[in-house]
């Protein structure tokens, strides 16, 4: 079974689609990789801060959404911000299916962000998809299967969770 949806930690299958829409995300041509475009989508586009992070989100038109992230040096050392770094992929992978085609979002580390859970950092993130107007509308999800309540899920939790048994 794979995570999906944004019950950000539980378990529950993700379509086919969403599975393959995420593989295309992680190839070079799905990211922002050059400083430029980095640049360009931090000045052109329009900005959403949360405490945790800033979204800087530019509509492209193109056929796909491309992504970066980006956490500084002020953040901490290396192991703290590509802790930070997975987190927000992490989120960004749970939410892939819902965030919709023609977009350039820029996420960007705040100094919160070092000592915060995964929980908190999905919400962050969904919080600035959110306001940016990137999530598709509900009605709209290709492929996405429905939230099972707990007790169809059997009750299991999120392996990283520190809630404390099944969720």
């Amino acid at each position: 079974m794979v995570r999906g949806g944004t019950s950000f930690g539980r378990w529950r299958p993700v379509s086919s689609l969403a599975r393959a829409a995420w593989q295309r995300f992680v190839q070079r041509q799905y990211r922002l990789t050059e400083s430029a475009e980095f640049r360009r989508v931090r000045q052109q586009g329009r900005s959403y801060s949360h405490p945790l992070l800033v979204l800087y989100a530019l509509r492209s038109g193109a056929e796909q959404t491309r992504v970066g992230i980006s956490v500084g040096k002020r953040i901490g050392k290396a192991v703290t911000r590509n802790r930070v770094k997975r987190l927000i992929r992490e989120a960004l992978r749970l939410m892939w299916p819902r965030i919709a085609p023609g977009w350039e979002l820029l996420f960007v580390g705040r100094a919160g962000a070092a000592g915060a859970t995964f929980r908190q950092i999905g919400e962050a993130v969904e919080q600035g998809l959110r306001r940016a107007g990137v999530l598709k509308r509900e009605g709209h999800l290709a492929g996405a299967s429905r939230p099972r309540p707990a007790d169809e899920r059997g009750g299991v939790g999120y392996p990283h969770s520190h809630g404390g048994g099944p969720t």
